[in-house]
């Protein structure tokens, strides 16, 4: 296990859902509230902490079908900063 310091950043994450439609209206079901306000309220307690990214991850779906080149679109942008 890596040891804690000025180099490491911790990542905590949260999946929230928008899909666009054209046939249909797409909200996010419960697992977009629910783990979007657990963050928030993890980033607001631990504010002063360093090193910590708070990341809402979007585009997780694929769009045609899931593959190594298709899905998980938000995490695997990260990835590549």
């Amino acid at each position: 296990m890596q040891q804690p310091g000025p180099d490491r950043t911790i990542i905590i994450g949260s999946h929230y859902d928008t899909k666009l439609f054209t046939n249909i209206t797409f909200v996010g079901a419960n697992d977009s509230g629910s783990s979007s306000g657990t963050l928030l309220e993890i980033a607001r307690v631990a504010a002063d902490q360093p090193n910590l990214w708070f990341v809402f991850f979007d585009g997780e779906e694929a769009m045609v079908q899931y593959s190594d080149e298709d899905g998980l679109w938000g995490a695997s942008f990260l990835s590549m900063t």
